[in-house]
């Protein structure tokens, strides 16, 4: 039974010897050995195997490296983890072979397209970090492949492997592709929940933000976790062509979740004050018409009830009772409050499910639970609140964050850069990196009152301020850590908006700053001054939290402390207070609670006018004008109140004995309507 098989293989051989030596091209070795390997049985494998390496080694051909890449193509066709594991664990290098249209490693063939995470544990034990790190042609790690196509516990696995080199590898554009994945949501959380809610954000080449990729490829369940994070920002985000998330829920003709969708988007109202960056008119979107009726309902909006269990495992804050298993695979429920169904396991699973099953709108809900954030807020809004992690100061390294091969740059000033970093707690804090140069006395004095001043300002916890964290001296410069916050400036806000901020917005944000700075003003041990208050160093977060940052450098630390600042004003000339000119001696500079209260005004001002008062006069000449006692600061013009232009006199009198202090001011009018 053997002797013609045999006949015939001893021909192939034969063939495959006579194109080596004549061609002798590696395309020409190529088609022998695969013609070779067609005709092949088990039974003459080592044979062929062991002939075809004697006749491939003049040509610099591995034919069992051929072989390999076969075995491995056909283990993937068949979804043979076992075999697929074997294969990566006898592999001694990172092979490149094409399948499925695409020529890439191996590695990144196994992140792909494998089922069984432990083919990757067998490929980075045997080959280590390089399998992780390298690029194919498009310049994607198999990192990236991981969030496109599998769920967390490969990226928790890659992370562990690589440890803080994992978000570099990663970049600044990691959530696009988790925003692409259509099997689970569960990488896009994941990410979230390490990189914050800026990479959400971030714009690709053509514009285009996570958020578009989600709304495009995910179901409902995902624009509710990213509106739980990002309010109605996530809204006003446009890519380069000026398209929203609600024109890419439109694309793509196999859109199963497009109905559900759009019922959700159109559902939503969201609290008046929560973000100035209003989105579009949803309730114009005309809804789709209902399904036929041998199609299954779209996912729906409400809560989910308590008897859902998730798929994957939620925070581990968060206990859910066992229930019996069901997994369909995406979650659904009724349009009307409906006893508990048995447990349903999502692939898609919605942030922080409530306790508290959904009632009509006519009906008043229950309290929530002590946990959930105080305030009127949706019941939406209310379901999705998540458990967030305090920032661990006590870090002992860090490295910056890169875009484009470089630190990823916040924001400068004129003597000091802030970067995004890395902790390794793992967690994005902001640094500000302050060049050390000069005097050596001097410089060294104040590095001393910078330390003395941050090791205070840590200690300051207050939901308007930003949190510090610790100061170091490196050789990049002296570096100041305080959290990383999501959000907007004032001063960007207005530019984006391409207009000043209404004065239910001034009212809003005004009551949020005088409520930092006259919690620093009152300190038991002396007031502590910002020094610096505009509206470029006010943030407001995804949340409408107002966050004062950037302190004027070396922080003056009053009253007991004793400390001083030198003779040179620090802060912005066009928001200093005219009493910060009129040092007659040059030997100190006035700084007072009152001079933080006159930058207030001017940044009342300028929220009012989206520039501050006397912007017309060059910044060299604002001493001569803030010293002539005849001439008036400039008037709020314009639709606004008495009380609010009455509120900004009382902030910019010239006589600080006579100027409102924090205090008053909290009880002003103005931020106290009736």
């Amino acid at each position: 039974h053997c002797l013609p098989h045999f006949a015939h293989k001893c021909t192939v051989l034969s063939a495959v010897g006579e194109t080596f030596t004549a061609a002798g091209s590696m395309y020409s070795i190529r088609i022998a050995t695969e013609e070779a390997y067609i005709h092949n049985s088990e039974f003459f494998e080592v044979t062929l195997n062991l002939k075809l390496n004697q006749l491939a080694v003049n040509s610099g051909v591995n034919a069992m490296s051929f072989f390999t890449k076969r075995k491995i193509r056909a283990a993937f066709e068949v979804e043979n983890s076992r075999e697929l594991e074997r294969l990566c664990a006898r592999l001694d290098s990172n092979i490149e072979f094409k399948y499925r249209g695409l020529k890439q490693s191996v590695s990144h063939h196994v992140a792909r397209w494998s089922v069984s995470l432990e083919c990757l544990k067998a490929l980075t034990e045997k080959l280590g970090e390089s399998c992780l790190t390298c690029r194919n042609s498009n310049g994607w790690t198999p990192i990236h492949l991981m969030a496109w196509f599998k769920d967390d516990s490969w990226l928790e696995f890659s992370r562990e492997f690589l440890g803080l080199n994992f978000f570099e590898v990663l970049g600044n554009k990691a959530a696009h592709f988790a925003a692409k994945n259509t099997k689970t949501n569960a990488s896009l959380r994941w990410l979230v929940e390490r990189l914050g809610t800026d990479c959400l954000t971030i714009p690709d080449d053509e514009g285009n933000t996570a958020v578009h990729w989600a709304a495009m490829l995910q179901p409902v369940e995902s624009l509710q976790f990213l509106a739980s994070h990002l309010g109605s920002e996530m809204f006003s985000l446009r890519n380069n062509k000026g398209e929203t998330l609600i024109d890419w829920v439109e694309k793509g003709s196999n859109n199963p979740w497009k109905s559900s969708k759009r019922e959700w988007i159109a559902s939503q109202k969201w609290q008046p004050g929560a973000s100035l960056l209003q989105p579009p008119q949803l309730a114009a979107r005309p809804l789709p018409t209902p399904p036929p009726a041998d199609q299954p309902p779209a996912a729906q909006t409400l809560p989910p009830q308590p008897a859902v269990k998730p798929r994957f495992e939620p925070p581990a804050a968060q206990t859910l009772p066992p229930q019996p298993a069901v997994q369909p695979r995406f979650e659904s429920s009724a349009t009307q409050p409906t006893p508990p169904k048995p447990a349903v396991k999502p692939r898609f699973e919605l942030p922080a499910a409530q306790p508290t099953p959904p009632q009509p709108v006519v009906k008043p809900k229950p309290e929530p639970p002590a946990s959930q954030t105080l305030g009127d807020t949706s019941p939406f809004e209310s379901s999705l609140s998540l458990v967030s992690k305090p920032l661990d100061p006590g870090f002992t390294s860090w490295s910056f964050v890169k875009q484009d091969d470089k630190p990823q740059l916040l924001g400068a000033g004129g003597f000091s850069k802030v970067f995004k970093a890395l902790t390794d707690r793992y967690q994005t804090v902001a640094v500000k990196v302050i060049p050390v140069s000069g005097d050596a006395w001097r410089e060294k004095n104040e590095l001393k009152l910078e330390q003395r001043g941050i090791e205070i300002l840590k200690t300051v916890k207050h939901p308007n301020i930003v949190l510090f964290l610790k100061c170091e001296v490196t050789s990049d410069g002296f570096c100041i850590f305080t959290e990383l916050i999501s959000g907007l400036s004032l001063l960007d806000l207005m530019k984006q908006n391409e207009k000043p901020i209404e004065e239910s917005g001034v009212m809003d944000f005004s009551r949020q700053i005088c409520s930092g700075l006259n919690f620093l003003h009152c300190q038991p041990q002396g007031p502590i001054l910002h020094r610096d208050i505009k509206c470029s160093n006010i943030m407001l977060t995804h949340d409408g939290v107002i966050k004062l940052i950037d302190f004027g450098l070396a922080k003056e630390f009053m009253g007991t402390c004793g400390l001083t600042t030198g003779n040179q004003a620090k802060g912005t000339w066009h928001f200093m207070a005219p009493e910060l000119f009129m040092d007659e001696d040059g030997t100190s500079i006035p700084y007072s609670i009152k001079t933080d209260v006159w930058a207030f005004g001017c940044t009342v001002f300028e929220m009012t006018h989206m520039k501050p008062p006397n912007s017309s006069v060059p910044g060299f000449r604002i001493p001569l004008v803030m010293v002539d006692k005849k001439r008036e600061m400039p008037q709020i013009e314009g639709n606004f109140s008495v009380g609010l232009k009455e509120f900004y006199l009382r902030c910019i009198v010239r006589d600080p004995k006579k100027r409102a202090d924090t205090s008053e001011l909290l009880k002003h009018k103005f931020l106290n309507p009736k």
